[in-house]
């Protein structure tokens, strides 16, 4: 019973030797992912604020942040998103003192353009 144990242990031993000779770790160190590039930006009108982020990751644009309305005129404030890939985005904060937040998440194209009106 002895000399399997001793076998096995010596087969086990051998085995993760020659693995780990022939067969190099694939990584040994965790690689941080790349991190987003990000710009910020605010917008006023009267009656509507935002604030937003445009951030690019390689060939991908994410826009986040949110929309507010600020007057009790009846109006809403809309935040619109156009990206260069045909992706359109829209939120509407109202009444009064509303803020809706805004987020994109990431889409396949290279730029955004953000606008703040009041309907």
């Amino acid at each position: 019973m002895r000399i399997r144990r001793l076998l096995a242990t010596a087969g086990l031993s051998t085995a993760l030797a020659l693995g780990a000779t022939a067969f190099p770790a694939v990584a040994s160190t965790a690689t941080a992912a790349p991190t987003a590039d990000c710009t910020s930006d605010s917008i006023f009108l009267d009656g509507a604020k935002a604030y937003y982020q445009e951030c690019f990751d390689g060939a991908r644009t994410r826009v986040k942040g949110w929309v507010e309305d600020t007057d009790a005129d009846g109006a809403c404030a809309y935040l619109t998103v156009n990206m260069d890939n045909g992706y359109f985005g829209s939120w509407k904060a109202c009444p009064k003192g509303t803020r809706t937040p805004v987020d994109t998440g990431y889409q396949g194209a290279f730029y955004a353009e953000v606008r703040l009106g009041m309907w």
